[in-house]
């Protein structure tokens, strides 16, 4: 959909700006895109940490911040608050993983779970017994809001 939809707004609508980018699985596949035009692309929400380094494109601006930064500090003030054993939940894509990427560079406690959830899961229950099985002093989740 997103390549498509980027396809449509560059070759049918000759569009000057394509902006909105606000998954970061989304932004990461339109890259190549985003690289073999000069239009300019904004994100609005997407900012993996790939896209900082040898991804960077010149057209490409995010307006929010990059996803594991958030992550990090709270790994960080975790650590410092001596809290010794986190659970992670996330939903399994991109920018999720990117967030716990990000935590678990600064968290230097013990990581007791780390669990992936579909991106459609509406249901959580099996998943907090897991989380509380393990007996964590914190749960670290990211979980973005819905896609409608």
């Amino acid at each position: 959909m997103g390549l498509a939809g980027v396809r449509r707004l560059l070759e049918l609508e000759r569009v000057d700006v394509v902006a909105g980018l606000t998954f970061a699985n989304v932004l990461v596949a339109l890259l190549g895109k985003i690289g073999a035009t000069d239009v300019p692309f904004i994100g609005s929400v997407a900012g993996p940490s790939t896209i900082a380094g040898s991804q960077c494109k010149t057209n490409l601006f995010i307006t929010s911040w990059q996803s594991d930064a958030p992550a990090e500090a709270m790994g960080k003030y975790l650590t410092d608050r001596k809290v010794a054993r986190v659970a992670v939940a996330a939903p399994n894509f991109l920018g999720a993983k990117d967030k716990v990427a990000g935590f678990k560079r600064y968290y230097r406690g013990e990581l007791v779970e780390e669990l992936y959830t579909p991106m459609n899961q509406l249901d959580f229950s099996s998943e907090l017994v897991q989380l509380s099985a393990g007996r964590p002093d914190g749960v670290f989740t990211f979980y973005p809001g819905g896609r409608e």
